[in-house]
């Protein structure tokens, strides 16, 4: 007994000590469970769980208290902030520029805004309730305003100018805007929901949507729960697709753009343009401008050009002259009389950088386009800087409506397409000029560093093709030089070699070569002859050579108008070709 006794309470003593070398163990382990356990519990809660959290617009896009401008489903625009005054929404132009009408041309200098399309020129100036379109006064209801360097425009204004919707929410400061010319679909808020600023449950709040809310729908987001939507009050965000019902697509309006008038004599096939250098009045009679060429279509004599004086003012030189536009006429030729800049950097700047100029310009060339029966105008600025690029598209745009009122054409002339010419843009003035005449030459000018060709067939090939994906084949002309660049290299005493060029026609450089005894050598990858021969001046080697421009070259350069399906070609200069050269561009029209 006493025996059993002492076996029972070693057993108990044994397994107390063996429960006291487990229990830390276990414990440990049912801890770590514990925390795993609420761990997972926490993130599952915080997965399921929505965010309740509410952030305004202005405060989740840190724009304080300026109003958010929304167009479509654009969510910020981060330039200049809308006005509201007395109820009425001003938008300021850099807005209304980026979204509504690219046309909307605001000039802080000139202290006026002008609106263009294909048949108007809208001028409003700040502070009054007159503007004139096409120079015919009309009245605003609400007059425009300027504020730190922009023009701001009434809702009045634009709801009748632009087929737009403008929406304004006071509660979020919040001015959006449709266009009435796209389809958009709206949904009523089937059950109360929350419009999330990302397409899910953890994202923050904007705005809570009751039932019965109407939301503008977008594209459907990653996340195919959600649909991107803007709210009634203008908030662009996320919903649930399970509380959108009861769909309604608005069907746009019917886009009508304004048709300008056709031009009075549009040329049947294709032209051939002849520039004609007058550079006194005296010359519009010389013998040599009534002279017949074959084929040509078009002259456009350089009637018209600048005088910038010391003291800065800028006046027009204008030399047309009736006989010869009636010899024109009646040789079946139209007159598109040429404007440059002079070639001056000043006199481009003076003119285009002055909105009063270019109204004083445009002015006295429709005089002279009605007084001398032209029948159109041909635009040479030559010096323009990137500053001034926008404003010459701006002068060739504010031109163009009153010259097409007449019917008349407008072309302009347009280097070949380098990064140091991009600030022409090719692509705007393409789409208000009849025709775009492409200088494809001066491949190598007066300062080139090293003699070449004044346009190899690559260099007018790349030209024409890079001209092209700007604009249409059918308002292209190609560039065609009479001018051969010929070379001058001389050995001095010193052994130094001096270089110079100059600038002749065609028919007096093959003269000279051949006088010189230079072989002609036909290079085909650059569509010329090659000539060159050495002689001795005053005791110096001096070596002359060129690359020649004739039928041949001027026939190789002409394949290209039937391989680019151009509108024709224009050639610098009328009194340069040689004998036979017109003969060989008629062809063209055949």
């Amino acid at each position: 007994m006493e025996e059993n006794n002492i076996s029972n309470r070693s057993k108990r003593s044994y397994e107390r000590r063996h429960k006291r070398a487990v229990s830390p163990i276990t414990a440990s382990l049912i801890i770590l469970m514990l925390i795993a356990l609420s761990i997972i519990g926490v993130f599952v809660f915080y997965s399921f769980m929505p965010n309740r959290e509410v952030i305004s617009p202005r405060e989740f896009h840190d724009l304080g208290d300026r109003t958010l401008l929304v167009f479509e489903d654009n969510n910020i625009f981060e330039g200049s902030s809308a006005i509201i005054r007395d109820g009425v929404v001003f938008l300021p132009s850099d807005y209304i520029a980026e979204n509504i009408d690219r046309h909307f041309f605001w000039e802080e200098a000139s202290n006026r805004l002008t609106i263009t399309n294909q048949v108007e020129v809208v001028r409003i100036t700040p502070g009054t309730n007159v503007f004139t379109i096409n120079n015919i006064e009309a009245v605003l209801d609400t007059p425009f305003f300027t504020y730190n360097g922009l023009i701001y425009a009434p809702q009045d204004f634009l709801l009748d100018r632009y087929s737009i919707k403008i929406g304004f929410s006071s509660e979020h400061n919040i001015v959006f805007i449709n266009s009435l010319y796209d389809e958009r679909t709206e949904a009523v808020i089937s059950s109360e929901t929350e419009l999330r600023y990302e397409p899910n449950r953890r994202s923050v709040i904007a705005q809570k949507l009751p039932v019965g809310d109407i939301v503008t729908l977008f594209e459907l987001s990653e996340n195919e729960r959600y649909r991107r939507v803007r709210s009634s009050e203008g908030i662009i965000g996320y919903v649930s697709v399970n509380s959108l019902g009861n769909f309604t697509v608005i069907e746009p309006l019917t886009r009508v753009i304004p048709q300008r008038r056709p031009l009075e004599k549009p040329i049947d096939g294709r032209i051939i343009l002849a520039w004609d250098l007058i550079t006194v009045p005296a010359a519009n009679r010389n013998e040599a401008r009534f002279i017949v060429h074959p084929g040509v279509n078009v002259i456009s004599p350089t009637w018209f050009s600048f005088y910038l004086s010391d003291a800065g003012d800028i006046s027009m030189v204008a030399m047309p002259d009736r006989d010869y536009v009636q010899f024109a006429h009646d040789n079946d030729w139209q007159v598109w009389a040429l404007i440059s800049d002079n070639y001056d950097w000043d006199i481009s700047h003076a003119v285009l950088s002055n909105a009063l100029v270019r109204d004083y310009t445009i002015n006295r060339l429709i005089h002279y386009v009605i007084e001398y029966n032209l029948d159109g105008i041909n635009v040479d600025f030559e010096r323009v800087s990137v500053a001034n690029g926008p404003l010459l598209t701006q002068f060739i745009r504010e031109l163009a409506v009153p010259l097409h009122a007449l019917g008349r054409s407008l072309s302009v002339c347009l280097f070949v397409p380098m990064p140091w010419y991009m600030q022409y843009d090719r692509t705007e003035i393409g789409k208000v000029a009849d025709f775009i005449a492409v200088m494809t030459y001066d491949e190598h000018y007066s300062g080139s560093p090293n003699p070449g060709p004044v346009a190899s067939i690559g260099f007018v090939q790349q030209g024409i093709s890079r001209t092209l994906d700007e604009v249409p084949s059918e308002r292209v002309l190609m560039g065609l030089p009479f001018y051969i660049r010929v070379w001058r290299e001389e050995i001095l005493p010193t052994g130094e070699i001096q270089s110079s060029n100059v600038a002749w026609g065609m028919q007096r450089t093959r003269n000279f070569f051949i006088e010189g005894g230079a072989d002609f050598a036909w290079m085909p990858d650059i569509g010329k002859y090659y000539a060159e021969f050495t002689t001795t001046v005053y005791g110096n080697q001096v070596t002359y050579m060129a690359w020649i421009e004739d039928e041949r070259s001027i026939a190789t350069k002409l394949e290209l108008v039937d391989r680019y399906d151009l509108a024709g070609v224009a050639a610098w200069r009328r009194g340069l070709e040689m004998d036979g050269i017109w003969e060989v561009i008629a062809g063209i029209r055949e």
